[in-house]
């Protein structure tokens, strides 16, 4: 299984062939919000996009592993690179197609977010 540590770098996104393999499924709402998600052009908006994938290989891992920390690295990850995003990618003052897509893009991370602290027994804010 891949392992997830709490850095955010290149290698650590990098899909590997295991990391599908026997992945639960994302939640509902986060494949409704990504269905939205038109063309990434930024890099943090493909970081970001390319994170959410891995959360069930996260969860598989967690399982596999009985390892609960290694959700909350993936989470911090998640995290990290939505400040980045958010800092990179106005979301409310884009062109309509770009707000849409970054709009559900937002919507999937806080599905995710929300999913994963869900997991741990953490509760999470309604809004920011």
């Amino acid at each position: 299984m891949r392992a997830i540590d709490a850095r955010c770098d290149d290698e650590a996104l990098r899909p590997t062939a295991n990391a599908t393999a026997g992945s639960s499924p994302p939640t509902v709402a986060s494949l409704e919000a990504l269905t939205l998600v038109g063309d990434l052009v930024h890099p943090a908006e493909q970081r970001l996009a390319l994170l959410l994938t891995g959360f069930g290989g996260a969860i598989a891992d967690v399982a596999a592993t009985l390892e609960p920390h290694r959700l909350c690295g993936y989470l911090h990850q998640v995290a990290t690179a939505t400040s980045g995003f958010y800092e990179a990618c106005p979301v409310l003052r884009a062109d309509t197609e770009a707000r849409t897509s970054r709009l559900a893009l937002c919507h999937a991370t806080r599905s995710t977010l929300a999913t994963g602290l869900d997991l741990l027994g953490i509760a999470s804010p309604d809004e920011m």
